[in-house]
């Protein structure tokens, strides 16, 4: 192979981390070539010693803009002509190297470093900030459902995964700021009496290297524990979706620059944002309104913990509304059934808790009791629970040693009817 692709694991403002590794790469036979969507590319070359230098550039950066600017030009040209040669240039941050043990510097004044590396690494912080701010947007259902019905929350696991990586992606960005602005502290300090301060992010790194192996032995725990249903492809479905429509924005940028003179500035932005935003739109259409793995009839009274049919002894061929969530701490169910049509009088609902974690039950025992004063303990061991609670002339509340159980019944229900629930409720 004459190829290598490396995922960047560095942050943007770590030029002495991303000279290093370079460094090292380069005296492993592999020359870095070019930076695409968060992946090095490099090229075979013979080991040899190179010195690398990121140099954040003073002028101006479009990602638009077709050609690199004059000012850009001038400056590449300037750096070249001291020896050293030009690599690849993202976002700002130009990369050159030297074969030489002792090449001539291209910066030699320490503040205008530091004031180049903020000023790049400003919008980069922007775009995190944003981020943050969109996670918060698109999780307000799990966000609320932890104060508003925590059970339900912690009983779905791809609320839970939403929320740790909402939480996995704040803690990072403020990690990162506190790194940056303490560097930036530091190096201002000693640029003042003219020294460079390397930067140091390798704890950054390894958390971010963590954290991505915390959230993928999550998702690949669910898939073990739950398989791949609806939920988990949801998922997976709409973070691959992301990552291939940012790859097609970014390649329809390069597409239309590369057509010299045919496109404008504006013309780019215009048509690319465009392009990301219709994709993007399309892909939030298709995750809501496709089920990957659509449950039918007999599928979904298979996974109901009680029927009609083995309750009262009638088929039924109806079922409303459906939601069945898992996790490692609870599977919750929220369904009704009746014998034949939404406007039947016989049918039941109910919802449903099972505990897995015997440390939690008394927490949602005390949620589940929280701010109900329409229920009545009463005593009736037909139910074979631990305890009973009536709730007006149709409902139940029973407490059992693993499960929650809340119905609600049209039809009177026989003793009979309440030891078949409460042996499937011990089973």
């Amino acid at each position: 192979m004459n190829k290598k692709y490396e995922l960047d694991l560095f942050s943007f403002y770590d030029y002495t981390g991303i000279e290093q590794h370079f460094e090292k790469r380069a005296s492993e036979g592999w020359l870095i070539e070019n930076n695409f969507w968060g992946f090095f590319i490099y090229k075979k070359i013979e080991p040899k010693y190179v010195k690398f230098y990121v140099s954040y550039s003073p002028t101006k950066y479009d990602e638009y803009e077709p050609n690199p600017s004059e000012e850009e030009i001038e400056f590449r040209d300037l750096v070249e002509y001291t020896g050293w040669t030009f690599v690849m240039g993202t976002v700002g941050r130009d990369v050159f190297y030297n074969e030489s043990r002792n090449p001539k510097p291209i910066e030699t004044e320490p503040i205008l470093k530091v004031e180049n590396v903020h000023s790049k690494n400003k919008k980069q912080m922007l775009i995190w900030i944003f981020f943050i701010f969109l996670m918060q947007i698109v999780n307000y259902g799990s966000i609320r459902n932890i104060i508003k019905d925590p059970i339900k929350f912690m009983s779905d696991y791809a609320d839970i995964n939403k929320f740790l990586f909402a939480i996995i992606a704040t803690v990072f960005f403020i990690l990162y700021f506190t790194n940056y602005y303490s560097w930036k502290k530091r190096a201002t300090m000693l640029a003042d009496i003219g020294e460079f301060v390397d930067t140091d992010a390798k704890k950054l790194r390894i958390g971010m290297i963590i954290a991505g192996i915390i959230y993928i032995c999550n998702l690949i725990l669910n898939l073990v524990m739950f398989g791949a249903d609806s939920e988990i492809m949801h998922e997976i479905f709409l973070w691959l979706g992301i990552m291939v429509i940012s790859s097609i924005h970014l390649l329809v940028i390069k597409y239309l620059k590369n057509k010299e003179g045919a496109y404008s500035v504006d013309e780019i932005k215009k048509i690319s944002s465009w392009v990301h935003v219709v994709l993007m739109v399309g892909l939030f259409i298709v995750i809501n309104h496709v089920d990957f793995f659509e449950r039918d009839m007999e599928q979904t009274l298979k996974k109901m913990p009680y029927t009609i049919e083995e309750i009262k002894g009638e088929k039924s061929g109806y079922i409303f509304p459906l939601e069945m969530s898992y996790s490692i701490f609870s599977n919750f169910y929220e369904l009704g059934q009746s014998n034949d049509e939404v406007e039947s009088d016989v049918w039941f609902y109910y919802k449903q808790t099972l505990v897995k974690m015997p440390f939690l039950y008394d927490y949602y025992k005390n949620v589940t009791l929280q701010g109900r004063d329409d229920l009545e303990l009463i005593e009736d061991s037909a139910w074979e629970a631990n305890e009973v609670y009536r709730s007006g002339k149709q409902g139940y509340l029973l407490f059992y040693d693993d499960k929650i159980i809340e119905f609600s019944i049209t039809f009177d229900v026989s003793d009979e009817m309440k030891h078949k629930i409460g042996a499937k409720a011990n089973a």
